[in-house]
């Protein structure tokens, strides 16, 4: 059975459910639980059968105890784990793991290999964002008065894209993807009726955080695109977009991210078409004037 997304994560996070069942293992349980609690970080990284015979159980011992702790299998206790140390890794040790791991399974991975494990990030939307919470996500985008779009470090190339495809059909956008001063001059444009979006993914740059909590302050709402209901985004947003990104490398995998904001326009412009249609024609008539494209 699929897993059904949450609005929220009531559960928290891996070693936290740990702790809560802790008296009700059995022996075999406990021990696998003690292991993964002093190896959490080595975890992460384990196959299924890689964590049996490292802790001493079976696979069978492994799968009964990720769906103890309330997940669907071990995948997806392995995916939460992964999710939850991401902030404890800084670039070099992300290197360090996901290379050895990589290594160790497939010494040569193949370019479809890649694109597979992409295809399966991108598909992985459907488990992490009920329809409900995207559907009233757009519901925000339609109602507010002005969007701002919030981003910082490499999260600034996906509010470029976004920013790319919403100014043409929107209201006025408002993009903020470095720290600079002029940050706080355009923070200062967000307010009530206005609609903010924030992308943070570990290791969670303060200062997006900081500004989009003082937009709050000022009456916009918020809503998260990040990786874990656990991420300071989630703890400020009125709605979070869940996107989950999987250690694989020392730099992050954006195709899920770009996909939904791909969406996210996509959806947005057809709830007013006639708006869509007059304000891309506007667009057209600017560029032929501007002679903006080669003919």
């Amino acid at each position: 059975m699929k897993r059904q997304p949450s609005d929220n994560n009531l559960s928290g996070s891996l070693l936290d459910r740990i702790e809560e069942k802790r008296d009700h293992f059995t022996p075999k349980l406990g021990r696998l639980a003690s292991y993964i609690t002093l190896h959490y970080r080595d975890v992460a990284f384990m196959s299924i059968s890689e964590l049996a015979r490292a802790s001493g159980v079976s696979d069978a011992t492994v799968t009964r105890f990720s769906t103890a702790l309330g997940y669907s299998g071990f995948p997806d206790m392995n995916r939460d784990l992964q999710q939850n140390i991401q902030t404890q890794l800084n670039t070099v040790e992300r290197f360090n793991i996901t290379f050895n791991v990589n290594h160790r399974r497939d010494p040569k991975p193949g370019f479809e290999e890649a694109i597979f494990q992409e295809a399966q990030n991108v598909q992985r939307l459907i488990e992490t964002i009920r329809k409900e919470t995207f559907n009233r996500v757009v519901d925000r985008m339609v109602r507010a008065s002005r969007i701002g779009l919030i981003g910082l470090q490499a999260s600034a190339s996906l509010v470029e894209y976004f920013y790319f495809g919403l100014e043409k059909i929107a209201p006025p956008v408002v993009r903020i993807t470095n720290g600079d001063g002029h940050a706080h001059v355009l923070i200062n444009q967000l307010g009530e009726g206005c609609l903010v979006f924030l992308f943070l993914f570990p290791r969670y740059p303060r200062l997006a955080v900081e500004l989009a909590s003082y937009a709050k302050d000022r009456g916009a709402e918020v809503v998260a695109v990040t990786n874990s209901y656990l991420s300071p985004a989630a703890k400020l947003a009125d709605d979070t977009l869940l996107v989950q990104l999987p250690v694989t490398s020392f730099i992050d995998s954006y195709s899920p991210s770009v996909a939904l904001i791909h969406i996210l326009v996509k959806e947005f412009a057809a709830r007013n078409p006639e708006r869509t249609k007059k304000r891309l024609e506007m667009y057209e008539e600017i560029t032929r004037r501007q002679r903006t494209f080669t003919e």
